[in-house]
């Protein structure tokens, strides 16, 4: 059978496109293998705080775990402190502008993202106001998620990572559907997604909405309003990033609490460093 020319390249660009994923896969996961015995050594215990802890109660823990047991997701508005989130959306809006963030990501899944590694270790931060404090308070809401989610989901036994990741994505960048685990990656725990919403005066119109997929296929849309935080289960929730169609940059903080390991390296707990939260990680 005769192809013409537009046929044959209507055939050709998907498989380049799966070559491409698929290479960029085996190079991801064959970096996180070279990092996973040190990494492990780095994952701390799940200790409550005071951020974590007023957020969920409330919350209500009973509502976030049924919520969670239920859909596999809950969204916790008002976690942030709207201060708080202003300072981080000024923060990384300056080191972007000053292209502190280098360039973006070239992922076929979101190609044009921004990232950079934001410390979880925040015992250092003792500076009232200002955004170091605000990045502390940031963090030790995320971190302490863990603890909180081990009291109304007992089956759960987590481990706090050594950074969380924020991210940048500028107009007209999305994400396409995914989930956050997959059964054939051998170093990637992840166990549940948190994600913390810096957007100040976002509205529905921006777009950039999360696209959460329940159980039976509905769709739920959830705007990344400032000080919200999003909590999933990364191994059952499949979810998208919708183009982001405002003016602004749409900024998240995520971290990903891993399944824990059989035993503890250390009896440590992520309090414990004495690191600066936004120093940069100098391998990012």
């Amino acid at each position: 059978m005769k192809v013409n020319r537009a046929g044959t390249i209507t055939i050709l660009r998907p498989v380049k496109q799966l070559r491409e994923a698929l290479a960029f896969r085996i190079t991801k996961e064959a970096s996180r293998v070279s990092c996973a015995r040190e990494r492990l050594t780095l994952l701390r215990r799940p200790r409550r705080t005071d951020e974590a802890a007023k957020a969920f109660a409330k919350a209500g823990p009973t509502r976030v775990a049924n919520a969670l047991r239920r859909d596999g997701f809950y969204v916790m508005d008002g976690a942030l402190a709207a201060g708080d989130a202003a300072a981080l959306r000024d923060l990384f809006d300056a080191e972007l502008d000053a292209g502190a963030w280098g360039a973006p990501k070239r992922d076929p899944c979101n190609p044009g993202v921004f990232t950079r590694n934001v410390l979880v270790s925040v015992a250092a931060m003792k500076a009232a106001g200002g955004e170091r404090a605000a990045a502390r308070r940031a963090m030790a809401l995320l971190a302490g998620c863990a603890y909180e989610l081990e009291q109304v989901l007992p089956h759960l036994k987590l481990a706090v990572p050594p950074d969380s990741m924020a991210a940048a994505y500028p107009p007209g960048v999305s994400y396409r559907s995914h989930y956050d685990w997959f059964a054939d990656e051998l170093s990637n725990d992840r166990e549940v997604t948190l994600l913390l919403y810096a957007n100040p005066g976002w509205t529905e119109a921006d777009g950039g909405a999360l696209s959460v997929e329940k159980p039976g296929g509905t769709r739920v849309e959830i705007s990344p309003v400032a000080g919200r935080l999003v909590v999933f289960l990364s191994r059952l929730v499949k979810h998208e990033i919708r183009p982001n169609a405002g003016k602004r940059r749409r900024l998240t903080v995520q971290l990903w609490l891993d399944r824990a390991p059989a035993t503890f390296t250390e009896a440590k707990t992520f309090l414990d460093d004495l690191e600066d939260p936004l120093a940069f990680d100098p391998d990012t």
